[in-house]
């Protein structure tokens, strides 16, 4: 009896007890969502239209897929910021700008494995990609060296845009060309074309005229000049050569960022390299439907004449670049060893 009136005793102990003793603690209220950063970085480019359509695309993908955690790149040219294309490599570097692209070509003189795109006739446009990918360690090396990250590689090739066409080796000698190239004129002098030096404001009326009758020069960059009026042919191939651009960040403002912002960065670079920051420097779509309405567009130079520049001309301008330095030469060797050929 007693052994049953404990249990009772029990029992309207716990039916006493309050409610709230019984319910489960409430959910903690969940993190409120991080503000928009809204810090602006510039980031420079070198020139209008292209590229700066290249980093808005990637800034506002970006901003998505950081909930709007990552910085705002607000492309800008050098000629807007004032500056050479020889500063931007010491710019970035020196954290007076963040983040940005270097033009390769343009710091060739400082670190020459930058600038080695704009030999002349290293690779046609079907190799690009091969040559670029066999260079990038090298590169990366030397931009780490400055204390920057590399991001991304594309290139802004300078191509032939001819009143005659390049149909095999005997149009040298009728070459009345134009190119901004130093390796390219004396490549093209030693095979007997004339060269001539103008300005890029000048060209459009030289062609008219006739003092020049063929010139290098890009393919979105002369759209935008209208060059197709005065043109008959276009080369697409980067032959004459090419310019590396390299998307890059200051080391140590990268290494501020947060990770998912980085990892963001990053995974988003190399899902752009191509499709965004590589395609922008060549025509498609109605770009390239106006180029054929007004000329005749073909992918490559003829193989005989390319390689005919080759064999009599490039390879002694090739030899004398690898002698820069033993890295170069390394690079060189890694780039010839992807596009199967041989400069030695």
């Amino acid at each position: 009896m007693k052994r049953k009136l404990v249990i009772l005793g029990l029992i309207l102990t716990l039916v006493a007890l309050p409610l709230t003793a019984c319910a489960k603690p409430a959910p903690a209220p969940a993190p409120a969502p991080a503000a928009p950063v809204t810090e602006e970085w510039t980031y420079v480019v070198a020139s209008p239209g292209p590229e700066v359509e290249s980093v808005n695309a990637y800034n506002e993908e970006l901003r998505k897929r950081t909930n709007n955690q990552s910085p705002i790149l607000v492309p800008k040219t050098r000629a807007e910021l004032g500056m050479t294309g020889q500063e931007l490599l010491d710019a970035i570097s020196g954290g007076v700008l963040k983040a940005g692209h270097v033009i390769g070509n343009y710091v060739g003189g400082q670190e020459p494995i930058l600038a080695t795109g704009g030999l002349p006739f290293l690779y046609a446009k079907k190799d690009s990609r091969a040559a670029i990918e066999a260079a990038r360690p090298f590169c990366e090396d030397v931009l780490n060296k400055h204390g920057l990250k590399l991001l991304y590689i594309c290139e802004f090739p300078n191509i032939v845009w001819s009143k005659i066409p390049w149909e095999s080796v005997d149009v040298i000698p009728k070459l009345k060309l134009r190119t901004s190239s130093k390796p390219a004129v004396k490549a093209m002098e030693a095979l007997g074309a004339k060269t001539i030096i103008l300005q890029s404001a000048e060209i459009y009326t030289s062609m008219t005229t006739g003092l020049i009758n063929s010139f290098s020069y890009g393919p979105m960059s002369g759209m935008a000049k209208s060059f197709y009026e005065v043109s008959d042919y276009l080369y697409l191939s980067p032959i004459f050569n090419s310019q590396w651009v390299f998307g890059t960040i200051n080391q140590q403002v990268f290494d501020s960022l947060s990770p998912e912002v980085q990892t963001a960065m990053v995974d988003l670079a190399k899902e752009y390299e191509l499709p965004v920051f590589w395609e922008s420097a060549f025509p498609t779509g109605e770009g390239l439907a106006k180029l054929e309405a007004n000329l005749t567009v073909i992918d490559e130079l003829p193989p005989e004449i390319v390689e005919y520049m080759r064999e009599n001309a490039a390879k002694a301008i090739w030899k004398e670049w690898a002698q820069e330095s033993p890295e170069v030469e390394k690079q060189m060797d890694a780039i010839f060893a992807a596009l199967g050929r041989s400069y030695k």
